[in-house]
């Protein structure tokens, strides 16, 4: 492995990173890496994955990066609480987990993608049981509302009054309410007999509509014990 000392031009490391050299660079400090990360990003054909020491220094480089590009950058932090407490799930964590995973999973493979070691260490579905646990519904489409509890449920999902979090549904009438993993906000499915009529994003305080769709996904908790985890190849 070849060392590049600090005062190498950028340009010089971006050329032997997009020829697949294997380098090592030291010298820089700071944002210094999040310019490094941008750069190779541009030159690569596949996701970028960049592994950081911990969380906190996966945050710094994420909100370098959100600043420094002008896509999403991605990030992939650990479930729980603590990794001998499995019960005590972090549900924004493991929400923002999932949101990756699926758009990692529909991704033409040119991603950046940060995260750190006890991330990475927690098992996830492969992409195929990723994708055959999920629930695709659209507007027009046929709908038993007995057949979306049933799936929910199987899922663990919480029927409630009103959903607030992710892994809640609530029911009434024809209006399903629904809280994917996968979603920063709720759905609200309205049904005309056993048709999809539409399908809309609300806030959960204001209950107010936020966006329409014609499609979207309902997905559940992948870390989920009843689904078989296994190496994600990024």
């Amino acid at each position: 492995m070849n060392s590049v000392p600090v005062h190498i031009f950028f340009d010089d490391a971006i050329d032997l990173i997009g020829r697949r050299a294997n380098i090592a660079i030291s010298g820089l400090h700071g944002s210094g890496w999040s310019f490094l990360y941008r750069e190779c990003a541009g030159v690569s054909e596949k996701n970028l994955v960049i592994i950081c020491r911990d969380a906190e220094d996966a945050l710094y480089t994420l909100n370098d990066l959100q600043v420094l590009q002008d896509k999403k950058v991605l990030y992939l932090p650990y479930s729980y609480v603590t990794a001998y407490d499995f019960e005590k799930v972090q549900t924004a964590s493991q929400q923002q987990r999932i949101e990756t995973l699926e758009r990692i999973s529909g991704s033409d493979k040119k991603n950046i993608i940060v995260t750190y070691a006890e991330a990475l260490f927690e098992k996830i579905p492969n992409k195929a049981a990723l994708s055959e646990n999920r629930f695709k519904v659209s507007v027009g489409e046929k709908l038993s509302i007995e057949f979306l509890e049933e799936f929910l449920f199987s899922y663990h999902f919480e029927r409630e009054d009103f959903v607030s979090e992710p892994g809640q549904f609530a029911v009434r009438g024809g209006i399903i309410d629904v809280f994917s993993f996968s979603s920063p906000a709720p759905y609200r499915i309205e049904l005309f007999g056993e048709e999809i009529e539409s399908i809309r994003s609300f806030d959960a305080l204001s209950q107010l509509s936020t966006a329409r769709h014609q499609r979207v996904v309902i997905t559940p908790n992948i870390g989920s014990e009843n689904l078989p985890p296994t190496k994600f190849a990024f």
